[in-house]
């Protein structure tokens, strides 16, 4: 009687085992539902579709007494939805990077901000301009570039009255020559090629200016 015991609880095992390997894939809560996610296709369901199975088992017969709800039921997307039980495609992949728009390096194709958003320092942005700053990331439009002009100029000459400083009547004797000097300029411009300062830094004679000079007579 003992052995007939026994083999009738082996039998029953084997059973409860055959029914486990055709049974549905996946555990269900407490009601008897969950989501499918492995061969879903097999049993009739789609991919994520939330379902309950008949008396709380895990059978391969399901039950629609549950609403369809769609969304996105990827955990790893950035608007995964907890209650969505249908996956309706829409999941969003999450992107990394800086968010904030009033940030220097802002990344509009990301979605989730990585924490490395870096502040906007204005200030001259180009290493030309001799009002530069290294610290400065974004430009402000206040460099300012240094340039330098050189060009001639002329000297005019002096006319000179000899033994009278008065009367402007005479006979010239030497007659008058300009001279010539070459002048250069530092010449400040913004980014507008406007000039907002300049100054000589040389000047340097080339040739002397010569002076007229006139002989006068006093009357008599």
């Amino acid at each position: 009687m003992k052995k007939y015991g026994i083999l009738i609880l082996v039998v029953f095992i084997s059973l409860l085992s055959i029914k486990d390997v055709y049974a549905h894939p996946g555990r269900t809560d407490s009601r008897g539902c969950h989501y499918c996610r492995t061969n879903c296709a097999k049993w009739g369901l789609s991919n994520g579709e939330y379902h309950c199975h008949n008396n709380g088992s895990s059978s391969n017969s399901t039950s629609n007494s549950v609403n369809n709800i769609y969304g996105c039921t990827d955990y790893n997307s950035i608007n995964y939805n907890s209650r969505a039980n249908v996956d309706d495609g829409s999941c969003i992949k999450k992107v990394y990077g800086c968010t904030n728009k009033d940030a220097y390096n802002y990344d509009p194709n990301a979605n989730v901000d990585n924490g490395k958003c870096v502040d906007k320092i204005f200030g001259c942005t180009n290493e030309k301009a001799y009002n530069y700053n290294s610290k400065a990331n974004t430009s402000d439009g206040s460099c300012l570039f240094k340039i330098e002009k050189t060009f001639n100029k002329k000297i005019k000459y002096k006319t000179k009255y000899k033994y009278s400083f008065f009367r402007k009547k005479g006979s010239i004797i030497q007659k008058g020559k300009n001279g010539k000097k070459k002048i250069t300029k530092e010449i400040i411009i913004d980014e507008n090629n406007n000039i907002t300062n300049e100054k000589v830094i040389k000047e340097k004679i080339i040739t002397k200016p010569r002076n007229k000079i006139v002989i006068t007579k006093n009357k008599k």
